[in-house]
């Protein structure tokens, strides 16, 4: 198992982007309410709209869902998922649709896609 250490300038990790060859994946931390914070993460090719979108949370601080990203990436870098260098996300608008679905809907919902089950309340 590989150590893989992810950096900030401001010490949070609110979006982060990996690749893999034409492949992208941009992990999101959103504010859903009043200190609740969902984990969005969108994955596609990097020329188009992201055509996976999945959401993972509540979390009850900002870092417990670091921590969820922070799981998510270590096992994407495992598998020759490279971090992208800081800049401009290509997604951040779909990203921000998710967190505003989330919070309008305020109900649960069917999560698909492999996140990580870690200690934490399924969304809504």
């Amino acid at each position: 198992m590989k150590l893989h250490y992810l950096h900030t300038t401001d010490g949070t990790l609110r979006v982060l982007a990996l690749t893999r060859g034409p492949k992208r994946t941009e992990l999101y931390i959103k504010s859903v309410a009043e200190q609740v914070w969902a984990l969005v993460a969108l994955s596609g090719e990097h020329t188009s709209q992201p055509g996976l979108r999945l959401r993972q949370g509540p979390f009850h601080s900002v870092r417990e869902a670091e921590e969820a990203v922070r799981t998510i990436a270590a096992d994407l870098l495992e598998q020759d998922y490279r971090v992208e260098s800081p800049g401009q996300p290509h997604w951040p608008l779909p990203a921000q649709r998710l967190a505003r679905e989330i919070r309008d809907r305020g109900a649960p919902f069917t999560q698909t896609g492999c996140f990580d089950r870690g200690p934490h309340d399924p969304l809504w």
